[in-house]
């Protein structure tokens, strides 16, 4: 995602009001295009790359240090959390490095003018060499997996960008500057109230993409901690639904049998009398000492001999 302020200087509002047509609508001529990156910039810091356009155009004004440096951090933003969302730590470096590739292909366009710079296929060598860069290659399979992470954080955030700028955009909005470049660039007008919106929404996309993330990560996780259990003692069985606790040392001390804990509402019709209902409030102890204290009350599970089966 490249991204470019905008601010129309005294010139560019004359020629505005000067294609002002009747019925206050504008009238666009070809001649007439964005300024882009205009601020107070110290004048030893600005490079004007462009010509005045004749006709009433707009003079293009470039600082090339801010483009450069605001893709900069886009694109670092970008990467580091494309890394957290493969579960990956590349070094700072690597990411840095990265990030410099696209803030140099964003600043390029107003350095070089070389046909297809920002073609698709121009567009898309630009984003393997920054994967790579980043992650490294590891194979193609690999290479492919955190390409499509790459372009999918993209997405997810210009799409908050955009859908965010629907959202709040009404008369007199700090939305009405942003618009589009033809080669795909996000075009915003260089005003505090546009730059803070844009710094707000970008870190909601981030936070939002990462959180959606991490739950879809926590319920495979959990997925795979769940199984199938049957349970046979003497003559019948049960199949019940398990988590595996993988920090269960629980093991019968005479025949050092390990030992699964399960639901008592899983033996209700089986216990004897009353205990389905007394297990909610008392401890099971005391019950196994009232069952010691009343031999004439035989438990059938008291003397048998249990298997399982376990499968996800």
């Amino acid at each position: 995602m490249r991204l470019f302020f905008a601010q129309r200087t005294k010139k560019a509002r004359a020629a505005r009001q000067k294609n002002r047509g009747k019925g206050g609508t504008i009238r666009q001529t070809p001649n007439i295009k964005a300024i882009i990156l205009g601020s107070s910039i110290p004048a030893w810091r600005r490079r004007r790359l462009a010509r005045p356009v004749k006709g009433g155009g707009v003079e293009l004004v470039v600082y090339v240090d801010i483009v450069f440096f605001n893709n900069l951090a886009i694109d670092g933003t970008v990467l580091l959390t494309t890394a957290k969302v493969l579960r990956l730590r590349p070094s700072k470096l690597r990411l840095f490095g990265s990030a410099v590739v696209g803030g140099a292909y964003a600043a390029a366009m107003f350095l070089a003018d070389v046909p297809y710079l920002y073609s698709f296929a121009a567009k898309v060598a630009v984003s393997l060499l920054m994967v790579l860069l980043a992650f490294g290659y590891g194979g193609p399979l690999r290479m492919a997996r955190h390409f499509g992470a790459f372009y999918t954080v993209n997405f997810a955030t210009l799409g908050g960008v955009v859908g965010l700028s629907f959202l709040f955009r009404s008369s007199r909005s700090p939305w009405e500057g942003m618009s589009f470049t033809s080669d795909g660039g996000l075009l915003l007008n260089w005003k505090a109230m546009q730059l803070a919106m844009l710094v707000c929404s970008i870190a909601m996309s981030v936070w939002l993409f990462r959180k959606t993330g991490e739950s879809r990560s926590k319920r495979e996780t959990l997925a795979t901690l769940l199984w199938d259990v049957s349970v046979r003692v003497d003559d019948e069985a049960w199949t019940v639904r398990a988590l595996l606790d993988t920090g269960n040392r629980l093991y019968d001390p005479l025949t050092r049998i390990p030992v699964m804990i399960m639901e008592a509402s899983v033996w209700k019709e089986l216990l004897p009398e009353g205990w389905g209902e007394r297990l909610k409030g008392e401890s099971a102890d005391r019950l196994i000492a009232e069952m010691n204290d009343k031999p004439t009350e035989p438990f059938a599970w008291a003397i048998g001999c249990a298997s399982f089966l376990i499968g996800q």
